[in-house]
């Protein structure tokens, strides 16, 4: 099985999805820090579907999480391929956010269908 690749490389993705999330002004106040779950689907076009907030630590942070990948992922991604078949994967991403600067990080998991 070869994975979903987003255009720039997973790398670029991770970077993309640190820089593009920004902290919901309700949880600064309230110091929230921990780690977001969202689950989406890249299908065998390449887009993302069934974008879903899994694990929330509340104050707007998944509803902010969602938009930073929705921003990272504007352009189509290559699709999962078992045997040369595009194929839909499921990824389970982990969004790891803290008040310190610059400590906002991600790694991932995946599942095919």
């Amino acid at each position: 099985m070869k994975n979903p690749e987003y255009p720039d490389g997973m790398t670029n993705f991770r970077k993309d999805l640190a820089s593009l999330f920004r902290y919901p002004r309700e949880a600064v106040e309230e110091k929230v820090e921990g780690t977001i779950r969202i689950r989406f689907v890249v299908d065998e076009k390449g887009k993302l579907t069934n974008i879903r907030i899994v694990e929330d630590l509340e104050y707007g942070t998944g509803e902010a999480a969602i938009r930073a990948l929705t921003q990272a992922s504007n352009k189509n991604w290559t699709p999962g391929l078992i045997r040369g078949v595009p194929v839909k994967v499921e990824y389970t991403l982990p969004l790891r956010i803290s008040t310190r600067v610059g400590s906002t990080s991600t790694t991932r998991t995946t599942r095919r269908f």
